[in-house]
């Protein structure tokens, strides 16, 4: 049986079937906030029930989502995309030696923690000397430190500065998505914290921040964009997976 076609297969599967889902939540979610937005009576919520949970719902949406959550993937995603730009024209110019590579070093001391042993960190199961080590190969799983450190097959994969600019591109792209999912169902339509931009006298729904705050958003726009972040990051992560597939999987470590 070929392995590596069988996983491709099941991953297929598993992120189609998940991406779906994912947005659908989103749509769902959006059309149940339009409904008790526009009618505050319905489902036995009276008017000052429908207000104390509009201010709540729209002060966790806004204020917490879109400053920390975003900020951070914005930061991280974009300077992850400078960082491999820049390391690919430097490649291409024939001046490898002035690439910026980050090491991911918080990653490979979990990975050196776990048993791995090649990057040096000599910690936990990875120390030949400690009490973990020693006490693990009668505890831990048969053939755990041989499985994490065979050259082919590894249970863990080496990673390098590589996978440091991979791992930052797909997060930025999955806390995108999420965020754009969370606020299209928070903020779909207009609330009693967030009006419509209609009630002030504007035709067009986004005009800035003036008068009436953040630009309103629909449940199906909030539904497209996600869409498009969604396949964007499954783009990376499918780049991803067969990036290492020729390098580790298939001996090709060169590459």
């Amino acid at each position: 049986m070929d392995f590596s076609a069988s996983c491709s297969k099941n991953e297929e599967r598993l992120v189609g079937n998940r991406r779906l889902g994912w947005s659908d939540q989103e749509r769902h979610g959006s059309s149940g906030a339009e409904v008790k937005d526009w009618l505050p009576n319905k489902q036995g919520m009276s008017a000052p029930d429908s207000r104390a949970k509009a201010v709540a719902k729209h002060t966790f949406s806004w204020w917490a989502m879109s400053f920390d959550v975003l900020g951070a993937s914005l930061f991280l995603g974009f300077h992850t995309l400078g960082l491999y730009v820049h390391n690919d024209v430097m490649l291409a110019f024939g001046t490898p030696e002035k690439q910026i590579l980050i090491e991911p070093i918080f990653a490979q001391w979990i990975q050196s923690a776990h048993g791995k042993t090649s990057y040096g960190f000599d910690v936990l199961l990875s120390s030949t000397n400690g009490p973990a080590f020693n006490a693990g190969r009668s505890i831990w799983l048969p053939g755990w430190l041989n499985a994490i450190n065979e050259n082919s097959h590894s249970l863990f994969l080496t990673i390098g500065p590589g996978d440091f600019l991979v791992h930052h591109a797909i997060a930025l792209g999955l806390h995108t998505t999420t965020l754009i999912l969370v606020k299209g169902a928070l903020d779909a339509r207009g609330s009693k914290l967030m009006p419509e931009k209609k009630d002030f006298g504007y035709s067009f729904p986004c005009d800035g921040p003036g008068r009436g705050g953040t630009c309103n958003i629909s449940a199906w726009g909030a539904f497209d964009l996600a869409v498009l972040w969604m396949l964007n990051t499954i783009g990376w992560v499918t780049f991803y997976w067969h990036w290492k597939h020729i390098t580790l999987w298939q001996g090709n470590v060169s590459q």
